[in-house]
């Protein structure tokens, strides 16, 4: 059964340009629409997801029809973040309860977030949000500095947000579809990405399996080098880490020259060697099939004692 009133939280989407946060809202709402919805069912009560505001509408149920039709999301413009607000009923519990909750999304411009002054005039929601969500990704030629880029960052939102230690802290790597076929990380994937979603009698060991890869992931982070280990240490002692790939497999771009499809990650077609023009647009090849996606809206759940 439900429990009264919803829970209510607000949570910040912190990274870089092109790390992936404007996809991993759609991808979140993708999954939770179609996958969650699909598969958590009891009777008359089946988990449900809503937009509660017009600016969720506008962004979830806009960025799903985008995803539908095998495009990307833009990025979001460099303007004050606006709430998006998500209501989440039917979520269950350890016990088969099913309770409610509320999450305002504001996903900050990756374009603002090393400017100190520009977070100060434009995010004042910071210093109440309850959870946030850093979300870095790991494909990029120039992550060894960008675990420094990290570390700076993870300052600057502590000297922007009051008690941050009280705040509920979330460490993504996104993209992880683009590295399935890696040495460091096949047999990671291959033990904790089933290629079916949980079922709600599976719930208990896929909370167990968040467990133990965030724990794999923290010690991951800490053997980085430049900034690895001292990112970790400074982060409040209850973080979370989590990976996942929100759409499920790679985008590609086609060639302006040739027309044949190339990997979002080639600056160059792997044919004809015309170069990628800047702001060529990325499709999919087909429907999203999100990863792990969920680990970061379970935790909310659970540090929340929805599930």
């Amino acid at each position: 059964m439900l429990f009264g009133r919803p829970k209510e939280r607000t949570v910040a989407i912190i990274g870089y340009p092109n790390h992936g946060k404007t996809v991993f809202l759609a991808g979140l709402f993708w999954d939770s629409f179609f996958a969650l919805s699909e598969t958590m069912q009891d009777g008359a009560r089946p988990y449900a997801v809503r937009a509660a505001n017009a600016r969720a509408g506008e962004v979830f149920f806009g960025n799903a029809i985008t995803l539908s039709q095998l495009n990307l999301p833009p990025s979001s413009p460099r303007t004050p973040p606006e709430p998006a607000q998500l209501e989440f009923t039917g979520v269950p519990d350890a016990r088969g309860r099913r309770r409610s909750i509320r999450l305002t999304f504001y996903d900050i411009p990756g374009e603002a977030v090393a400017d100190e002054q520009w977070l100060l005039d434009n995010a004042p929601f910071l210093s109440a949000t309850d959870d946030i969500i850093f979300i870095f990704d790991p494909t990029r030629s120039d992550f060894t500095v960008r675990a420094l880029q990290a570390a700076d960052l993870r300052d600057k939102i502590f000297r922007l947000v009051p008690g941050c230690e009280r705040k509920n802290f979330m460490v993504v790597l996104s993209k992880m579809d683009e590295l399935r076929h890696q040495n460091d990380w096949a047999g990671m994937i291959a033990d904790y990405w089933p290629g079916t979603p949980p079922r709600p009698e599976d719930l208990p060991s896929y909370l167990n399996e968040m467990e133990v890869l965030s724990r794999t992931l923290r010690e991951w982070w800490a053997d980085r080098a430049q900034g690895g280990r001292g990112f970790v240490n400074r982060m409040p002692s209850q973080t979370r880490y989590c990976a996942m790939s929100s759409l499920g497999h790679q985008p590609v771009w086609d060639c302006p020259a040739c027309g044949m499809p190339q990997r979002d990650d080639r600056t160059a077609c792997a044919g004809c060697e015309t170069a990628r023009q800047r702001g060529t647009a990325f499709r999919l090849t087909r429907k999203p099939e999100p990863f792990r996606v969920r680990d970061p809206l379970f935790w909310i759940f659970r540090s929340t004692g929805v599930m």
